[in-house]
């Protein structure tokens, strides 16, 4: 998958979420029209959903339908989180186009999403599942946009380690690293917790 991402420009490939999406015989539901960077975006965008078929996936059993050359618009939505809750912006109110495209498959095909990629699948009316595992990863080098960065704070500690770390990528998706054993540093408090629970270092404040 590495060499996938590098292949069509990723620098330094990130997977940020991963999932596990079944439509079980006859009552597989409905997933709704939607842009994948809507959840996950970066400046510059880069998220890219990487899909497995785990099944062989049709129009019968809930296929993935696309618009064709939908990436091209503009990204309608931005979920973001503002006074400590999570909201739908709306930024455009052009319409999707029509998922004109079905991505029929068979088992152990890659299909690739960009994140502006309007995409769809409609409820599995047949007698067989429809499997897949999904990933979106995005590219180091990007950041997050300001409006996001400014309602989702991530809260830092100041820990001294005890042994030495390598490079480690954050919870705020900063670089933070290498260490040494005795170096200081202020890192986001779940990376934190994970280190002290391993006792790789421990704490010595909080940040104010």
């Amino acid at each position: 998958l590495d060499k996938i991402a590098r292949a069509i420009g990723f620098h330094d490939p990130l997977l940020l979420q991963s999932m596990y999406i079944f439509k079980q015989p006859k009552i597989g539901g409905e997933v709704v029209c939607h842009q994948d960077s809507t959840f996950l975006i970066t400046e510059p965008e880069s998220t890219v959903g990487f899909w497995f078929a785990l099944e062989d996936a049709n129009k019968d059993n809930g296929c993935l339908q696309v618009a064709s050359g939908g990436h091209k618009g503009p990204l309608r939505k931005l979920f973001k989180r503002e006074n400590n809750q999570m909201k739908m912006e709306e930024l455009s109110n052009e319409p999707f186009p029509e998922t004109d495209t079905f991505v029929e498959v068979k088992k152990g095909t890659l299909v690739l999403l960009h994140g502006r990629l309007p995409h769809y699948s409609c409820e599995n009316k047949s007698p067989n599942s429809r499997h897949a595992y999904t990933i979106h990863a995005i590219d180091g080098k990007s950041k997050f946009l300001e409006s996001l960065a400014e309602n989702h704070k991530i809260k830092k500690v100041v820990i001294r380690f005890l042994s030495e770390v390598n490079e480690i990528v954050g919870a705020d998706l900063e670089k933070y690293g290498p260490y040494k054993a005795e170096d200081i540093a202020t890192i986001p408090y779940e990376n934190a917790q994970a280190l002290i629970a391993k006792k790789i270092a421990i704490k010595v404040r909080w940040e104010d």
